[in-house]
């Protein structure tokens, strides 16, 4: 019987705090989602290009030869003896960049059963005759063909019968040639010709599983086979996909993200940590009777903390466990904004949960330990003790009421909201600091998007991850203001009351409590100001490139304005709860 009360207890408990539980649970969801969805989307950049690697089976070195008459059979058979390579491994092509009626063009001359570099046919198929071509599809750059398109090369027509995607054409935007280093404008294949000189061999190692996008060990690799291709062949020029700007760029720019992404993993776990830490610290505090009761039938500490710490791991793991669904989501957000300049493989399947991970282990051992810590020092009072409300803080003079000209010049209701704000030092702080933090990451979504703007190479990559951080940023600020503020009034119920019984109306009681949370506000803009410069500095250090000087006015002006958007918002949300205070709850408070 005692135990089915117990029970009954827990989930009256449940129900009474159903609204805290939400807001914990949204604050993890966004706080997870975000760094393991902008985390996870490096690996997968990596994974999914490793894969592509593989299955296309991308040439380690693109060996050029600088003589007229390119390479003979016999170079062939040196290179692969020395090497140890098998026949599959290397191919011999003709390529010529040229200028032909005024499009700059690539003409490949190659064995379309290679094995090497495959072309995967976006539409229509692989030449069977001579006077048949194919094409590599149409890019910001490179011009578009259709199907029985006609092609005149040197005097000579050939039909388009196929468009193709060259594994070694990532790049979008631009491709250059050797015509005076212009950017290409089409590239057409063709069925290999005896007569050529082959002008390139393809050379594949063999080794994938050393690739891993660019790592040590395959850097290592290439190093060890160039210098054997340097003792067999002489005259040369050696590629490898260190000097493919597609590969390379977007390894490059995936590490950037990543790089971005430990300092935002910082701000959001702080901050989230915060408002949770606030949140679990005040419901223990408001629970004081029922704890006293319990410790007065007997229960045992542990008992009683577990109860409480059952609804703090029972709110953290829904909010984790959908923070895996939402980070998802972000993930191939960020993956296919790289397909705005490169052409990215389908998205690897691959795992990747060490962000996920780390920052719900952070927030999870967070949770953990303020429960634990406020109970035990809850559980150890004397029910005697935790039966009476607890003391209000006594009076005391705020510091401004030590500089008389500005005082003075105050009305009542500003004295009155300034010694309430001041009174509870630990609400203050953990407000003003949790608003602080999301401010610093809205000033930083807005930052990245404006370097976005500025600078089209790399912006337009990280458009939708700046997009993606000012939504999580902003949504983090309005959860943080209306979980705060939301405890606020729950635990003035009494005042509010009160205040209501001294003849105060709807709108007097609203402004009553929000020129607390406005003033919080703006002093947390002004503190999260410097702070989110700061972190913008820190990610363009990082990065290695950009500078706090490009940043153009409407990020600081913006910044602000988004936060106090998001707090009016969030005021109009809690503006019911107010109204609804019941005027008898000031009758019924103990003197």
């Amino acid at each position: 019987m005692v135990r089915k009360s117990f029970l009954k207890s827990n989930f009256r408990m449940f129900k009474k705090h159903f609204t805290r539980m939400i807001s914990i649970i949204c604050i993890i969801l966004l706080s997870v989602a975000f760094v393991f969805g902008v985390g996870a989307s490096k690996d997968k950049i990596c994974d999914s290009l490793s894969e592509y690697y593989i299955n296309q089976n991308v040439s380690d070195f693109i060996i050029k030869s600088k003589s007229r008459t390119g390479f003979s059979n016999q170079d062939v058979d040196n290179l692969k003896t020395t090497l140890n390579l098998e026949d599959s491994q290397v191919q011999l092509i003709t390529t010529f960049d040229l200028e032909l009626d005024d499009l700059i063009t690539r003409l490949y001359y190659l064995n379309f059963d290679s094995k090497i570099n495959k072309l995967e046919i976006v539409e229509g198929r692989l030449p069977t005759t001579a006077t048949e071509c194919v094409v590599e599809r149409e890019t910001l750059n490179l011009i578009g063909y259709k199907i029985n398109d006609t092609i005149e090369i040197s005097g000579n027509s050939f039909t388009v019968v196929g468009i193709v995607n060259n594994p070694l054409i990532i790049n979008k935007k631009e491709e250059i040639s050797s015509v005076d280093n212009k950017p290409l404008d089409r590239v057409v294949y063709f069925n290999s010709l005896a007569m050529l000189p082959k002008t390139d061999i393809w050379v594949s190692i063999g080794e994938k599983d050393m690739f891993d996008a660019f790592s040590q060990d395959y850097e290592k690799l290439i190093e060890y086979y160039k210098t054997g291709i340097n003792s067999v062949l002489e005259n040369i020029h050696i590629l490898t996909l260190y000097e493919n700007i597609g590969f390379y760029a977007v390894v490059n720019y995936a590490e950037k993200i990543e790089t971005i992404t430990i300092i935002l993993m910082l701000a959001f776990v702080l901050v989230a940590s915060l408002v949770v830490l606030t949140t679990m610290s005040r419901l223990v505090e408001e629970e004081r009777a029922q704890i006293a009761c319990l410790v007065t039938l007997g229960y045992p500490p542990k008992k009683i903390t577990n109860r409480y710490l059952t609804f703090a791991l029972i709110s953290t793991l829904i909010g984790g466990g959908l923070a895996y669904f939402l980070g998802n989501i972000v993930c191939k957000l960020v993956y296919g904004s790289f397909n705005m300049y490169y052409a990215m493989p389908t998205m690897s399947s691959k795992m990747s949960l060490a962000y996920y991970l780390i920052v719900f282990a952070l927030i999870f051992l967070a949770v953990i330990f303020v429960t634990i810590f406020t109970c035990k020092k809850m559980t150890s009072e004397k029910p005697s003790i935790l039966l009476q409300p607890k003391a209000p803080k006594s009076g005391k003079k705020v510091f401004l009421e030590k500089i008389p000209f500005i005082w003075n010049k105050l009305s009542f209701k500003y004295k009155s909201t300034f010694r309430n704000i001041l009174r509870h030092k630990k609400h203050f702080f953990m407000t003003v600091i949790s608003i602080a933090g999301a401010t610093a990451l809205v000033f930083l979504g807005l930052g990245v998007l404006d370097f976005g703007l500025q600078d089209e190479a790399i912006g337009k990559i990280l458009t939708i991850l700046a997009i993606v951080v000012v939504i999580f940023s902003g949504l983090l600020t309005a959860l943080v203001i209306y979980t705060l503020t939301n405890i606020s009034i729950s635990e003035r119920n009494r005042e509010i009351a009160t205040l209501k019984v001294l003849g105060y109306n709807d709108k007097e009681v609203s402004m009553y409590i929000y020129r607390e949370v406005y003033i919080m506000t703006i002093i947390g803009v002004v503190l999260g100001l410097p702070l989110g410069v700061f972190l913008m500095y820190e990610v363009f250090n990082f990065m290695g490139f950009g500078g706090l000087e490009i940043l153009r006015p409407f990020v600081y002006l913006l910044t602000p304005v988004v936060t106090l958007i998001f707090t009016f918002l969030v005021s109009f949300l809690l503006n019911k709860k107010i109204k609804k205070v019941d005027m008898n709850d000031s009758l019924k408070a103990r003197e």
